[in-house]
């Protein structure tokens, strides 16, 4: 006799195998094994039948012979081991089935445009996920929130990142990092001496941050933070017309130039003395040439790399953003329009309209929304560029919650990542509207056309809609949507600082650099965002 297995292979017959999974299940009912006579009988009864059956037979077999008997209590708990047997091979199989569709390429659902779903890592990529994903609804998030997820009442964004903590989006503290420098794995970068080196840098620090977390990368106000190199630059090109034009050393050089900012001050775009006094116009028109054509290769060298870096599995180019149009400074200004240019020449041969980085131009009274006032040409730039490229985005920086210290930039109203704004910060008293160094942790997304359906009168259960029972649903979805941010916080702050090395190491968030077995200190800064979605069908 031979048994035919669930994969079709035979294997000889053994009655001992049916004897023993019924003594497991009695085991299970009684405590131990208190008597072997039942199995061994139904035993021989199954194989009295002297012909080659299937395992699905045998335990059909076993459970009619169990409940005839005098133990139908041994057959329920032989009938729920052997379902919940069967669940758990029809998970394993379905897991399997799921992953080979992924390394396949036969299941490419492209739900993240940045990922090429096709590519060797982005099919490792979207395999890992799939397997992460049901380990944090089966194991990981509570049975609330995970059935809310099933039955796409409350979507949690990126959820394959669960398990291992990590966070979202981060507005990074340029200004740090240009001034103490940085540490990568495998090096350590000196602060950056001129515009073009700044850029680069800019590029860098984005896609190593991008490594440390799922969501964007940006800058609050990336026109102030490159101004000072913009400056650096300007006195650079003035020493090389010194050397290169007029063939002094570079200590002469060096020489003069302290000399002139003792007796006409800083030597920088607005010292007019430089246009003025003989001998030093030629310099400062050399210098400003200089500047132009550094500050447009650099600008759009940015743009290129940014679109070029694929830093992530799957093809992926780190998604940033970069805010900028309130630095009314000449060298700040220099930085917004070159900025606008490189969105507006493209990338490429063609020339085509870049997908990052994001810009984000800040509209301000008094600052650029007028005409008159220092920015508004660069405003209507902005204007040329969100017309032909898409982009800048605008953002409302006169909205009545931006919550704005005018004498601080780093409380400027920003939005980062997919156009997320912060909310306040509970662990900064003193500066609660702080946005750099800050980010999004995770974002829950309510499906409120559920609800619509649910409460409403499309699917015929009356005839005026539930308004009522739509507000008390609507109350238990903001607790539930509350509910798994806080499960997923609880598991980001509980990660250790080495999980992020260029993260905590430099500090690229608020006191990052005090994590250490925990990285409550710098996680407890950021926010959780609620989302919903379908308001119009809900209405409806």
């Amino acid at each position: 006799m031979y048994v035919i297995k669930r994969d079709g292979t035979r294997v000889l017959f053994d009655i001992n195998k049916i004897v023993n999974a019924i003594n497991k299940a009695m085991i299970h009912v009684d405590g131990s094994l208190y008597e072997t006579e039942t199995a061994e009988e139904i035993a021989d009864i199954i194989a009295s039948e002297g012909k080659d059956m299937t395992v699905e037979h045998i335990q059909d077999r076993v459970e009619e012979e169990l409940m005839k008997s005098s133990r139908p209590d041994v057959a329920k708990a032989y009938i729920l081991y052997r379902d919940q047997r069967t669940k758990e091979r029809d998970r394993r199989s379905k897991l399997i089935r799921t992953v080979m569709r992924r390394t396949d390429a036969t299941a490419v659902e492209n739900a993240n445009a940045n990922v090429d779903e096709k590519s060797f890592s982005g099919r490792e990529k979207e395999a890992s996920s799939d397997i992460q994903k049901i380990i944090a609804l089966d194991y990981t998030l509570s049975p609330e929130v995970a059935n809310a997820h099933r039955g796409m009442l409350l979507y949690q964004h990126d959820m394959e990142k669960t398990n291992i903590g990590e966070h979202n989006c981060l507005f990074v503290d340029f200004n740090k990092l240009f001034t103490d420098g940085f540490v990568t794995r495998n090096g350590d970068i000196r602060p950056p001496s001129s515009y073009s080196t700044a850029c680069q840098q800019v590029a860098v620090i984005f896609q190593c941050q991008s490594q440390v977390q799922f969501g964007g990368v940006g800058t609050v106000h990336l026109d102030r933070d490159l101004a000072p190199f913009v400056k650096k630059s300007f006195r650079k090109h003035i020493k090389n017309y010194l050397t290169d034009v007029q063939y002094y050393s570079d200590e002469t050089a060096i020489m003069l130039m302290d000399g002139f900012e003792k007796e006409h001050g800083e030597i920088c775009i607005d010292n007019l003395e430089l246009q003025s006094i003989s001998g030093y116009p030629d310099a400062y028109n050399y210098a400003m040439k200089q500047l132009e054509r550094e500050g447009k290769q650099s600008s759009e060298a940015l743009y290129h790399n940014l679109n070029t870096l694929e830093s992530r599995a799957g093809s992926q180019v780190p998604f940033t953003s970069i805010n900028f149009g309130r630095d009314t400074s000449t060298e700040g200004k220099l930085v917004q329009k070159w900025m606008l240019n490189a969105s507006l020449a493209g990338v490429g041969k063609h020339h085509l309209t870049p997908i990052f980085p994001i810009s984000i131009f800040q509209y301000k009274s008094g600052v650029n929304a007028e005409p008159g006032t220092p920015g508004y040409a660069l405003k209507q730039h902005a204007i040329e560029s969100l017309s032909k490229r898409i982009y800048p985005n605008f953002v409302n920086c006169d909205y009545s919650q931006a919550h704005e210290d005018p004498n601080n930039p780093d409380t400027f109203f920003a939005t980062m990542g997919c156009r997320t704004m912060l909310g306040m910060d509970i662990h900064d008293k003193e500066n609660p509207y702080n946005r750099v160094g800050r980010g999004n942790l995770v974002p829950n997304t309510m499906i409120l056309p559920k609800l619509g359906i649910e409460y409403g009168i499309c699917l015929g259960k009356r005839e005026k809609a539930d308004l009522e029972g739509f507000w008390n649903a609507f109350e238990d979805l903001l607790k539930l949507c509350e509910q798994g941010l806080l499960e997923r916080y609880d598991i980001m702050v509980n990660q250790c600082a080495a999980a992020a090395p260029f993260m905590y190491q430099n500090g690229t968030m608020k006191d990052a650099q005090t994590c250490r077995e925990s990285v409550y200190n710098a996680l407890r800064h950021g926010t959780l965002a609620r989302g919903y979605l379908g308001i119009a069908e809900t209405m409806t």
